[in-house]
């Protein structure tokens, strides 16, 4: 789940390289509806969860696929770069 394409096309590309199958999903919203249809929960292995999604404060995110889906892995990826302050 991350709201860049090119970042889906990626995740998808080395997924499916390594033989997964891989569904994609640009939101949460999106994601959640993939999840829950159809037979996707049960043949899930993990979710690649991107942490700065639009729409949604990405702090509620983890916790929420956590509280729906314990069982199953997240992992988490960012794209953002952290800036620190030099000391000085």
């Amino acid at each position: 789940m991350d709201d860049e394409a090119g970042v889906r096309q990626s995740v998808r590309a080395s997924l499916s390289k390594a033989g997964y199958d891989v569904d994609e999903a640009e939101d949460p919203e999106a994601g959640t509806s993939l999840v829950k249809s159809g037979e996707n929960l049960p043949a899930l292995s993990a979710m690649v969860l991107d942490l700065n999604l639009p729409k949604i404060n990405e702090i509620f995110v983890f916790p929420y696929f956590r509280s729906q889906f314990p069982s199953l892995p997240v992992i988490v990826s960012s794209g953002s770069k952290v800036l620190k302050r030099s000391a000085k």
